[in-house]
């Protein structure tokens, strides 16, 4: 008895002040594990599995066809609802439900996370991984934790205040991630540990030489800056006003082109729901309505309506819409073509819902009484009606506009982008000089821009079909005197700094962007004097560009001597990152084409918000890249 007492408190003392000791109630819990009643426990639980799982269950129990309900399968290993939940709160998705996780695609980037995890595990464990619980509650307890493959700092979550490991706040925290327990929570740490080792086997592959990091380093540190203007045939497209002879002149000369055009697009013109032509003309509120106790608001009184009543007067003695939405309209996108809209739904001709039931209610060329809304004062005229199937000679004249308008616009870009530059290179001066930036240069060409739009919020027109790939143009086709707006604002010179070598042409950080040209890519980076104009103008997604070049930076080599280590480094983390990457998305389909993936769907269907019945599953393997692609 005494040496018992002896030895005591040594025991206690080996197992420091932290140690709980295992209470004599459980001590006897075990020592009685196998009495009658035990027994008896056990038969029972074995008796209901039975009954519940055997050949007799009925199969619609589980969502699984008599399965116990799991989240997906991989190369013959479940995957948990444990580990689902796990993943779906970790992530922030929670139960995944709502229009806002639909529009994430929460499920289906929780199931792509499972099963990438999966993947990268199942190839530690192919490698001789293997990991006790031992090992992994040290970590558990040193406060390192994996959550969906990125570190967390389990200090700070489920220590006290002293820095010690607080066994009941990890239980919290598992039960926050949908975890039943803290045991619950080891095993999705161990399969997050070796879906790490499984990553950095990958990783530890990667090699960069000292050439491909010297290759980059000149790349990155080779640069040009260059003042520009652009002068862009949106701008222009958007206050080119189109007389109806003009377009039909169009057609008359380019008659096979607007053909084509009807061929290519011919599905859009087929079960044609209603559509309506309409042109609107617009004022804004100078005094918004009032809102909470202040009551309401007269807007007879607004100046903005005395100004489109005194245009509906004008309207109703005979002057032309077109002419007084022009001068008067003040809506950007509408007013340089006579305030006409295009032919748009009848169900939604503009966000203003006052005005689309107004229009409903119009006949063909009749104009209506000034509609208010909360952001301004609208009047409105239909021009036209129509819905079905459509032939070319419904149509050809709206084709023929569209096509026109693009063509006009993009040859009085082109043309004033030509002139600018000849201007430029016969005065002398710097792009800075003849296109301020600030605009306020009164002496400056009033020639093309790119436009800052304003105005209430209304539907720009539909956007032109592109011609199909390799479709050839109509060089057969007659030169036509090209239109030109009456009034577009010029352009503001903009300068681009830390261009690199690339088909892209962007400043540091993509600001500005300009787009791809392979030309003015190489001509940034071909031999010229700084403050030296191009001699030419560069087209760039559309845009000619007028372009004057500054200053080049070339690579300091001695710099990069001192810093070729961690440049070193960095290069093999990115191209590591790529690598596990790439490997998941192969391995992926490899085990998708061999038909070892199988998914619970009930876990990605959404259901309908309004009816509650389930939408159709649109989740794919592999499809839509794992995570980090």
């Amino acid at each position: 008895r005494s040496r018992r007492r002896a030895r005591g408190p040594r025991r206690l003392r080996r197992r420091g002040a932290h140690t709980r000791v295992r209470p004599p109630m459980l001590a006897k819990l075990r020592e009685n594990s196998r009495s009658v009643i035990i027994w008896v426990l056990f038969g029972i639980i074995i008796a209901f599995f039975i009954i519940s799982f055997g050949p007799q269950a009925g199969h619609d129990q589980f969502a699984c066809g008599g399965r116990a309900p799991f989240a997906a399968e991989v190369a013959g290993r479940e995957i948990s609802l444990d580990s689902w939940r796990f993943v779906m709160n970790a992530l922030g998705f929670g139960g995944g439900s709502g229009k806002r996780n639909r529009a994430r695609r929460a499920k289906e980037t929780a199931m792509d996370r499972l099963i990438e995890r999966e993947l990268f595990a199942q190839f530690a464990e192919s490698l001789g991984y293997r990991l006790s619980d031992r090992l992994v509650d040290e970590r558990i307890a040193a406060g390192k934790i994996l959550v969906v493959g990125s570190p967390l700092p389990g200090r700070r979550i489920y220590f006290d205040a002293d820095g010690a490991f607080d066994y009941d706040a990890l239980k919290r925290f598992a039960a926050q991630l949908g975890l039943t327990s803290a045991a619950r929570f080891r095993d999705e740490q161990r399969r997050e540990l070796l879906a790490e080792l499984g990553r950095q086997q990958i990783a530890q592959g990667v090699r960069v030489s000292p050439e491909e990091v010297e290759t980059r380093y000149r790349l990155d540190n080779d640069t040009v800056a260059f003042d520009f203007v652009q002068f862009d045939p949106r701008a222009y497209e958007q206050r080119l006003a189109l007389s109806p002879e003009q377009v039909r002149a169009f057609l008359a000369a380019r008659a096979d082109e607007v053909k084509r055009r009807y061929d290519l697009d011919a599905a859009l013109y087929k079960g044609v729901k209603p559509q309506v032509r309409v042109r609107i003309l617009f004022t804004a509120r100078e005094h918004p309505p009032a809102s909470g106790d202040a009551g309401p608001v007269d807007p007879t009184l607004d100046p903005a309506h005395a100004r489109i009543a005194a245009a509906r007067a004008r309207i109703e003695a005979g002057e032309p819409f077109e002419r007084v939405a022009a001068e008067i309209s003040e809506d950007e996108h509408t007013k340089y073509r006579g305030g006409d809209l295009g032919w748009r739904p009848a169900a939604s001709v503009v966000p203003d819902q006052a005005v689309t039931d107004a229009i409903a209610k119009l006949a063909e060329g009749q104009l209506s009484d000034i509609i208010t809304t909360d952001r301004g004062f609208y009047l409105v005229r239909v021009d036209g009606r129509r819905e079905g199937d459509l032939s070319f000679d419904d149509v050809k004249l709206d084709i023929a506009e569209r096509l026109a308008r693009e063509y006009h616009a993009r040859e009085a870009a082109r043309a004033d982008a030509e002139k600018a530059l000849a201007e430029a290179k016969a005065s002398g001066k710097p792009l800075r000089e003849l296109f301020p930036a600030d605009g306020d240069d009164e002496d400056g060409p009033k020639t093309g821009a790119v436009v800052r739009r304003a105005g209430p919020v209304v539907l720009a027109a539909d956007p032109p079909v592109p011609a199909p790939a390799g479709a050839q143009a109509d060089t057969a086709a007659p030169a036509l005197e090209v239109v030109r707006p009456a009034d577009v604002p010029a352009p503001k010179v903009q300068t681009a700094r830390g261009v690199k070598r690339g088909p892209v042409i962007a400043g540091a950080n993509n600001t500005p962007y300009l787009g791809r040209s392979p030309e003015l890519a190489a001509a940034l980076f071909s031999d010229w004097e700084p403050n030296t104009l191009a001699d030419r103008v560069f087209e760039v997604d559309g845009r000619f560009v007028v372009v004057e070049f500054k200053e080049r930076t070339k690579p300091d080599m001695e710099a990069f001597a001192s810093q070729r280590p961690r440049l070193t480094e960095a290069m093999r983390r990115e191209r590591a990152r790529r690598a596990v990457d790439d490997w998941a998305l192969a391995r992926c389909r490899e085990v998708a084409n061999a038909g070892d993936i199988l998914v619970n769907t009930e876990l990605v269907t959404y259901n309908d918000p309004d009816t509650g019945d389930p939408l159709p599953v649109t989740y794919k393997l592999c499809s839509q890249g794992l995570p980090g692609l």
